[in-house]
């Protein structure tokens, strides 16, 4: 039970309010990088896909947070640990909201591979500590939509030059497999990183004698 060979994750590494860092991504199959260096190139081709599709997604975060770099974990001969690791900045990443949420705020979306079961379902959890919520206090349709659309053209952005060699895809290190990624969605309710909620910062507690 591992990640398969031939793979590597893509993570996008970014910091929000109180020098919070957040961390989300994906895998791609195919063509890994065997050298640090060419794990550097692979993050810098995706930190340029992203810096050229981010515009609808950075109103996600309020402008003393935003999207930093891209991180590269490969693994030419399968996991669990990357043999290879890369990094390259991001471009003009800075928030764009203006409407301050819960720090563990996110807006999911879940990536199919036409397959049934768990396994072959991935998520990406995108922090949303900034973006507006409608009267139903769940997220406006038209940003979840553009979100989405961000999302699929980056993926797009990637698959189309590579293939068929190479795609983004749902790996399973439970059952080491590795299926192309096919369908995108998005539920307009907001969700929760627990893990993020358990490390945030308490703050100030108000206490009063009755």
């Amino acid at each position: 039970m591992a990640i398969p060979a031939d793979c590597y994750r893509v993570v996008i590494v970014g910091h929000a309010t109180g020098n919070e860092i957040f961390q989300f991504g994906w895998f791609v199959k195919g063509t890994a990088p065997t050298s640090d260096a060419d794990a550097n190139t692979v993050a810098g081709q995706w930190a340029a896909i992203w810096a050229a599709n981010q515009a609808n997604i950075k109103p996600l975060v309020l402008a003393d947070s935003g999207f930093d770099s891209v991180k590269v974990y490969s693994y030419p001969a399968g996991g669990p640990a990357a043999a290879h690791v890369g990094i390259a900045p991001i471009t003009g990443g800075v928030g764009t909201g203006a409407t301050a949420q819960p720090l563990q705020s996110a807006m999911v979306i879940t990536l199919g591979t036409g397959l049934s079961g768990r396994r072959n379902r991935g998520r990406i959890y995108l922090p949303a500590n900034g973006l507006a919520l409608a009267t139903t206090h769940n997220f406006n349709n038209g940003d979840t939509l553009q979100v989405m659309n961000a999302i699929k053209a980056m993926f797009v952005a990637y698959n189309t030059p590579n293939a068929p060699n190479s795609a983004v895809v749902v790996v399973s290190s439970v059952g080491s497999t590795s299926n192309k990624v096919s369908q995108l969605s998005v539920d307009e309710r907001t969700d929760t990183q627990r893990r993020r909620a358990n490390r945030a910062a308490r703050g100030t507690i108000q206490t009063a004698t009755v």
